[in-house]
C-alpha cells in the first residue's frame, strides 16, 4: 500500500524552540516556532489520511520544493544548499503524521529526502510498505 499527499507552501524545519523566562511568574516557557507549517502538515494528512495506519516497515520519500532566492543567478546555484537543513525539514514532517499514516515514525526503515528549487514550493510525501 502506498499513501501520498502534497502540501503547498514555503517548508520549515522542526525546531525546538527558544527557551525563556517568564517576566511575570520567573518560570520557564519554551515558545515553539515553525506550528504552521507543522499543522498545515497535520491538517493535510488527516484530509485524506490512509484506510487504516500503515503497520510494519516503511519507506518513507520527501521532497522539499524551496522557493528560488531573488538574488543571484540560478547557474550560479543550481541546488538549495543553504539552511533548513534537509535532515530538520524531514523530522518535522515525519512528526506530524504519526498517529494519522503510521503508529511511530521508528517504523521508517528507509528514507529518501529530496530538497530541490523545481516547481511551486511546497513538500510531496509518499510512504509505502517495505
Amino acid at each position: 500500500m502506498t499513501w501520498s499527499i502534497t502540501v503547498p507552501g514555503i517548508p520549515k524545519s522542526a525546531r525546538p524552540g527558544t527557551l525563556l523566562i517568564s517576566r511575570s511568574t520567573g518560570r520557564p516557557f519554551l515558545r515553539k516556532r515553525n506550528t504552521a507549517w507543522a499543522q498545515r502538515i497535520a491538517d493535510a494528512a488527516a484530509a485524506s489520511p490512509p484506510p487504516a495506519l500503515l503497520e510494519g516497515p516503511l519507506r518513507a520519500t520527501l521532497t522539499f520544493r524551496m522557493p528560488r532566492p531573488t538574488t543571484g543567478k540560478a547557474a550560479k546555484r543550481p541546488h538549495p544548499c543553504v539552511k533548513p537543513d534537509v535532515e530538520r525539514l524531514a523530522s518535522g514532517c515525519l512528526d506530524q503524521l504519526q498517529g494519522i499514516v503510521y503508529r511511530d515514525d521508528a517504523q521508517i526503515v528507509s528514507l529518501l529526502l529530496v530538497k530541490q528549487y523545481e516547481g511551486a514550493p511546497g513538500v510531496t510525501i509518499g510512504v509505502s510498505l517495505v
